[in-house]
């Protein structure tokens, strides 16, 4: 098995261009198509606020399109119904590492001209028909921050395959800024901290310092306070620092690369087999496809009380997506045009979803310990068992 993901030895001659985070990548691709306002960009629902506040901070409108209950996935007969004569662009997530459809998906793009941009901000290992995750677009974006299969502290890419827009992103890069020392020597010390203390055991006050941490001025957060309000802020000006690239050659090795590759997808069947034998609600990807997931999903019949219990044991559990458009409040839904009630089963999945971790600090007795945990919760009734339990009520 091979992967593709852009490490820092290529180059903006070969289609690759490094940015401050993978928003600021799907930014920059989204310029270099020069659209006009109110050009329509659809999107599944159950995404995150990283990938609608390019969108949103253009002056695009985002249409959104509801997910396949089996994969988490957008929905290809949903996807065809919203195409409109101002659709332009369609971003095809690959959630938790499971493979979009993506025969049928750009089939309905040539049938309708639109350009299909592939988020592969949780992709690292996954296939499709063969082919690696990120190269069946016109573009594809990536992410290296906190939770994402390769962590460098911050930082995006994005792969441009098409001719033409390679040319207008290339042509734009070279005025993307260098970023502040200041920022940089924040992202250095919290990545030191993120490798000493980020294992199973210690998720819970990891999170919570975390968490804590964001609302001061001592780190790069995730999200800036313009984003939530719709704006772009500076960072959608800047590029990756050298120091980030140097760290990201590193850690894409491919013997690196491979050996948390064969980890994830060794455990991500180890928890398939265990999930089935006890009857639960698992995904099913697409036929064809090869998945290596960023984190295991599960349905929870109760979510806040499945996740107490997990805090209570110790066990790395997390919520994302917790709403449709994580990690926004319905209240804060109509900044980024989303409509309650819009994508029913993605409300319904990120009022449930719970996930697991699979990286590569997940060692043997951790994931007994989460698997005990599944049988316990499982047990309790508190874990969803019928595919019909996805659904949402009628």
């Amino acid at each position: 098995m091979m992967t593709a993901i852009p490490g820092a030895k290529t180059n903006s001659n070969r289609g690759v261009f490094y940015y401050w985070r993978g928003r600021v990548a799907l930014c920059a691709i989204l310029r270099a198509l020069e659209l006009k306002s109110d050009d329509e960009v659809l999107l599944q629902a159950f995404t995150c606020l990283a990938v609608l506040s390019p969108i949103v901070g253009l002056g695009l409108k985002p249409v959104y399109v509801d997910i396949d209950p089996n994969t988490y996935n957008i929905n290809p007969e949903l996807l065809e119904k919203r195409i409109t004569p101002r659709s332009r662009v369609i971003i095809v997530q690959h959630t938790f590492g499971i493979p979009a459809p993506m025969a049928a998906i750009l089939a309905l793009a040539q049938k309708h001209g639109l350009v299909v941009i592939e988020d592969c901000c949780h992709v690292l290992g996954s296939r499709y028909e063969g082919k690696d995750l990120g190269t069946f677009g016109d573009a594809a974006f990536y992410s290296y921050e906190w939770g994402k299969p390769i962590v460098i502290g911050v930082g995006g890419a994005a792969i441009i395959h098409s001719s033409s827009v390679l040319e207008s992103v290339r042509s734009r890069y070279e005025q993307y800024l260098r970023a502040k020392m200041s920022d940089v020597a924040k992202v250095n010390v919290l990545y030191a901290a993120h490798s000493l203390l980020r294992r199973p055991a210690l998720f819970w006050a990891v999170r919570g310092a975390y968490r804590l941490l964001s609302r001061s001025n001592f780190m790069v957060s995730s999200f800036r306070e313009e984003e939530f309000e719709g704006k772009l802020n500076q960072e959608y000006e800047m590029r990756m620092p050298d120091i980030l690239r140097r760290r990201l050659s590193t850690k894409s090795r491919g013997s690196r690369v491979m050996k948390s590759v064969h980890h994830r997808a060794r455990l991500g069947r180890e928890y398939e087999m265990f999930m089935r034998g006890l009857g639960l609600d698992i995904v099913d990807p697409p036929a064809g496809s090869e998945t290596v997931f960023l984190r295991f999903p599960l349905i929870a019949r109760d979510k806040d009380k499945v996740l107490e219990k997990a805090r209570a044991a110790h066990i790395e559990m997390g919520d994302w997506f917790a709403s449709p458009v994580h990690p926004l409040t319905p209240a804060q839904w109509p900044t980024v045009m989303y409509n309650k009630g819009s994508c029913p089963v993605a409300e319904h999945l990120s009022s449930s979803v719970v996930t697991l971790p699979v990286s590569d600090r997940v060692g043997t007795r951790d994931s007994r310990k989460a698997l005990d945990f599944i049988t316990k919760i499982a047990d309790a009734d508190l874990l969803k068992r019928r595919l019909t339990d996805r659904k949402p009520a009628a």
